[in-house]
């Protein structure tokens, strides 16, 4: 879906910037989503080092602005912390339920 409104608004000369550019560089066998985002974006703020190096490889504009999430868990509680205050029980298997964009995220075990 993105690229397709990336092609949208590149024939409307509009520009873009794609902030959380999708995961194609570490699961996909080909770049053809990478180079065709690279070249549409006026710039791409990517969230891990790798992914700008790989954005810019395919032509874009990349800044690396990092992960939106390392300052916020740098200070989250250890596993024995967030059990107590959430009042579960040691040993009590504990099962969380998160939204994702992808099947496979609510199948894997971590």
């Amino acid at each position: 879906m993105n690229s397709r409104i990336s092609a949208l608004l590149q024939t409307l000369k509009i520009p873009a910037v794609y902030y959380i550019a999708p995961q194609e560089w570490v699961w996909s066998a080909t770049s053809q989503l990478s180079y065709r985002l690279a070249e549409r974006m006026r710039l791409m703020l990517a969230i891990f080092p790798q992914e700008a190096e790989h954005y810019q490889q395919a032509g874009g504009n990349v800044r690396w602005v990092g992960h939106p999430l390392i300052d916020i868990l740098q200070h989250a509680p250890r596993r024995e912390q967030a059990r107590v205050a959430l009042g579960i029980p040691p040993g009590v298997k504990a099962v969380m339920l998160l939204p994702a964009s992808r099947a496979q995220e609510l199948t894997q075990v971590a």
